[in-house]
């Protein structure tokens, strides 16, 4: 018996596959959050602030820290050549770290950007994965597990390049999710494979699988708008 184009859907909709038009991927509820959703989305935001904020400057800088803090002063030659011999990390990092010492030199200050984008992390993967056509409660629970989770907060609260790793990653992975669904993600997808060496040298492999993964499922390529690559035809298309 021939199932109808909507069953035919939810049988298949276990795997993720490209989706023409903009429709939502098979079991997402994609679309405008309703308010429950979105009041608990902001009570996970404001969890996780508090834990990566809370008495962030109160103590002194770990040896690997200060390190850090000390490489990323004077002038911007002097920078590159310590990133270039001393860091283990690529330029962008120390960078920020310099430009943030231009305001103030602290332990809060210090740990300012990594706190920041630990924040970050979890705010693109509670809004930035329905976007991508993830079901809200998927998005919800892996925003509360990056959230609470131990290594997040404390690696947040250390002035490491670690959390800028994760939302880099978190925002190649939203995009690569795009960008198989209905190919418009590929301008997020860009920057983050842009950015990601130039944070760590590690996020080159991350870039490679994400690669690997949009072309393989046919992300960003062409197709008859509005139409599911994996329903039946329409009238007229088969042979003559």
């Amino acid at each position: 018996m021939e199932l109808p184009p909507a069953a035919a859907d939810e049988v298949s909709g276990s795997g993720i596959g490209r989706r023409s038009g903009g429709a939502p991927l098979p079991g997402s509820d994609a679309g405008s959050p309703g308010r429950a959703w979105f009041a608990a989305a902001v009570l996970v935001l404001l969890v996780a602030g508090g834990l990566r904020f809370h008495d962030l400057g109160a103590h002194s800088l770990w040896g690997d820290e200060a390190v850090a803090a000390i490489n990323a002063w004077g002038t911007l030659p002097e920078l590159v050549e310590r990133t270039r011999t001393r860091n283990s990390t690529p330029i962008l990092y120390p960078l920020l770290l310099r430009v943030v010492q231009q305001i103030e030199i602290s332990a809060f200050s210090v740990r300012l950007l990594p706190a920041l984008g630990s924040l970050l992390t979890v705010a693109v993967l509670l809004f930035g994965l329905p976007w991508a056509g993830v079901s809200r409660r998927a998005a919800l629970l892996a925003g509360t597990l990056a959230a609470l989770s131990w290594a997040a907060v404390h690696e947040a609260q250390g002035a490491r390049e670690y959390s800028l790793d994760a939302l880099v990653a978190a925002v190649g992975i939203v995009a690569l999710l795009r960008t198989v669904r209905d190919g418009r993600g590929g301008a997020w997808l860009g920057g983050s494979l842009f950015l990601g060496p130039l944070v760590q040298y590690g996020l080159v492999l991350f870039g490679a699988a994400a690669l690997v993964t949009a072309f393989a499922m046919g992300g960003g390529g062409g197709g008859t708008p509005g139409r599911d690559p994996r329903g039946p035809p329409p009238a007229g298309d088969g042979p003559p």
